[in-house]
């Protein structure tokens, strides 16, 4: 569920001309030394290169972690100000490592106990910015982090070189409108005119496996006994001995992404609820096992002694096998990576739960009615954090890109993603849009899109409906499928978080666009309030949850006449994608295979009054864990008129306390709803051929 909003121009931070050295210079003498100064000679950058940037609080750490990670022998550290305990065990982790730490912070904006944890750091040389008193050579620019990382083989060979420790984060640029063209940085490979380069990449991540094996290549080998002028150097290599070297490089390379999994899946196993990942895993085990077996053939043809331009043409086959096995796990790993954090760890939990709970008992339902094989059961999706205005999926077989490179090059995911903002896990009530992107996914794993088209057409064009509305409804479509199940699957909330969602300037909501595939939101949000009647016939519950939410919309935004005459269309909508026979389902409606029960909205309300108050907790597995986010976002909303009302939030605390209290409780409502257990996928042959199909897409 993505929002179309426009995009403004990005002003820099502080006043001035933009000059800020220039302004720092032309203020008084007394606050500025021109003499103090530091004299710094930059060398320029001739090679590749590749800069990303991140906004705070958002991105920085990602950022910050990826360029720690990559380091191999030291790191420069100007730190501003540093409060959050990961932040500081990243560069606890980066010593753990070996690497040598000095680092610098800023007096200023330096207070409590944050000294105290930075100069914790054992190991680390820690040194106070000459920004104190009244010398501001530092806190002119305003950074709050400058890292700086150095390549410690060419350290050691003593060629001159610039910085190679490239910070390379997982995007979380706005989705594209258009298909996306790479921009990665290359570097030659003395590839023929026309042939791709291969992608450089000197970033790294840290691992049990790859710290050991970096330790053991920097151990000197002892000399033999033989006659110093017989003695092996280095850069006296025959082209034989060139070819066995590289053969050996390659196989080392070869090695290291099975280690990594395999370090990942036991760091996952000891310290996560391996439960929730255990088929995403499992079939992300068999999607690398398949590159890394492509990639062992190759190594198995490669022989120093079979001809020179023979070896060259396999070798470069084969670093670009080992970039397209890399450039997948760097995909996943990221978002893997931050369950670790104590700060994600539960409310990542929460959001994977949430969408399993979505997922799975409609794909259980389709198995029981023979729609679909049981080996054709799919990995749920995988939820990950981003900084976006409103969550996405990228469904099972698409190709993620941020609108200027796909991050899988050819790639397509053998697992559906998705997007959840960062900001949403401060109020895990906004997490009903899973239900809404589940929805999509559903609709791709099942392959409803073709016969959904052509039922809506036919269901339209049967009411009589004006041939220009039957065309605007059918680009619509999938968004519009998505919240029908949406609310099959979360009830009145699920409209009712949407709405908040849509709170925008007039002209957004109310404006047509016809390359935007979302329903223009003032009739989007009347058709979800429309559709909530039609959830269980003849109750005056959700009659009255239908008719609040179209109150409170048309309050907002009273009019679009442009788009008025839409709402005559939608019992054709609901009957073609909803209540329509489709043969994809054995002649089964999309409704039937998500029930929306009034037992279950009675449950999501008790559970709301818990959520707000905490008093009567719903008993252990009682509702689905969907069903908690939904009732959180009612026990928001109650929360707040409440408080308008003048009694507070509710509870006797006063507004901030009980949605804070909200997001806690609705964590742990949802772990004790959750079915414990695996939450094991299919695990025939046929299904991990099917995965495994998946390296036969990837293309560099």
């Amino acid at each position: 569920m993505k929002v179309s909003i426009p995009r403004g121009t990005v002003a820099a931070n502080g006043g001035g001309t933009g000059d800020e050295l220039g302004d720092a210079l032309a203020g008084p003498a007394t606050l500025f030394d021109p003499a103090r100064v530091p004299q710094v000679d930059v060398d320029a950058v001739v090679e590749p290169a590749d800069i990303r940037a991140a906004v705070s609080p958002d991105a920085s750490y990602r950022l910050v972690k990826a360029a720690l990670d990559a380091a191999e022998e030291s790191v420069d550290l100007y730190i501003y100000n540093v409060s959050a305990d990961h932040m500081v065990a990243l560069l606890a982790d980066a010593l753990a490592r070996g690497v040598a730490l000095r680092l610098m912070y800023d007096t200023h904006d330096t207070r409590g106990d944050e000294r105290d944890k930075i100069e914790s750091l054992e190991g680390a040389e820690v040194k106070v910015a000459p920004s104190t008193g009244r010398r501001d050579v530092f806190t002119v620019c305003h950074q709050k982090f400058a890292v700086i990382g150095r390549s410690s083989s060419r350290r050691r060979t003593g060629v001159t070189t610039r910085s190679s420790a490239r910070a390379r984060p997982a995007s979380w640029s706005p989705r594209p409108t258009s298909r996306a063209t790479s921009q990665r940085s290359s570097t030659s490979t003395g590839a023929s005119a026309g042939t791709p380069p291969t992608s450089r990449r000197t970033s790294r991540r840290s691992s049990p496996r790859r710290s050991s094996n970096r330790m053991r290549s920097r151990r000197s080998t002892p000399r033999t006994s033989r006659d110093d002028t017989h003695t092996p150097r280095g850069d006296e290599m025959s082209s034989t001995e060139a070819a066995a070297l590289r053969r050996e490089e390659l196989a080392r390379r070869v090695a290291a992404l099975p280690a990594e999994v395999q370090g990942w899946s036991d760091r996952a196993r000891n310290e996560l609820d391996m439960n929730a990942h255990f088929s995403q895993l499992e079939a992300l085990g068999v999607f690398i096992g398949a590159l890394v077996d492509r990639q062992q053939t190759l190594l198995d043809d490669l022989h120093a002694d079979g001809g020179d331009e023979p070896f060259r043409t396999t070798a470069f086959d084969l670093v670009r096998e080992i970039i397209k096995g890399q450039r997948v796990w760097d995909f996943f790993r990221d978002k893997l990576e931050l369950r670790f954090s104590p700060d994600f760890k539960d409310v990542l939990w929460a959001a994977d739960t949430v969408a399993w709970d979505c997922y799975r008992p409609v794909m259980d339902r389709a198995v029981q009615a023979n729609i679909v094989p049981a080996a054709q059961v799919r990995e749920p999706p995988l939820t990950y954090l981003t900084a976006e205005f409103s969550p996405a999926t990228w469904v099972r077989g698409s190709r993620p890109n941020d609108g200027r490179e796909y991050h899988l090059g050819q790639a397509t995911l053998p697992i559906p993603v998705i997007e959840v903002p960062w900001d949403h896990l401060g109020n895990l009530w906004e997490l009903v849009s899973l239900q809404h992107e589940v929805g999509h996914d559903l609709e791709a794993d099942l392959k409803l899109r073709p016969q959904l088209l052509a039922s809506l057409q036919d269901a339209l064009e049967t009411a009589n409906t004006p041939d220009e509305h039957v065309q605007t409804w059918l680009a619509w479509e999938g968004e519009i499928f998505a919240d029908l199940v949406g609310l099959q699957l979360g009830g009145p909330a699920f409209s009712l978080g949407l709405m908040h969602l849509l709170l925008l300037p007039t002209a957004q909501v109310t404006t047509y666009s016809a390359e935007d595939p979302h329903p223009t939101h003032w009739i989007r949000v009347l058709m979800n309030a429309a559709y909530i009647r039609t959830l269980v016939a003849n109750n005056q519950q959700l009659e009255d949850a239908a008719g609040a939410i179209e109150a409170t919309w048309t309050e907002l935004y009273p009019d679009a006449p442009n788009l008025t005459a839409f709402k005559a269309d939608f019992p054709a909508v609901f009957k073609g994608l909803m209540d329509s026979k489709l043969a994809a389902l054995k002649n089964k409606t999309v409704r039937e295979l998500m029930p929306f029960t009034a037992a279950d909205d009675v449950r999501i309300r008790q559970a709301a009054g818990f959520l707000q108050t905490g008093n009567n907790a719903p008993g252990s597995q009682s509702m689905p864990p969907r069903h908690a986010v939904s009732a959180a976002r009612l026990a928001a909303a109650a929360a707040v008129q409440a408080d308008l009302n003048g009694g507070g939030g509710g509870g006797g605390d006063d507004l901030g306390t009980v949605l804070g209290k909200i997001n806690e409780r609705v964590v742990e409502l949802i772990r004790d709803q959750a079915v414990p257990g695996l939450r094991a996928g299919e695990t025939s042959n046929a299904h991990k051929e099917f995965v495994a199909s998946f390296a036969d897409r990837v293309e560099v």
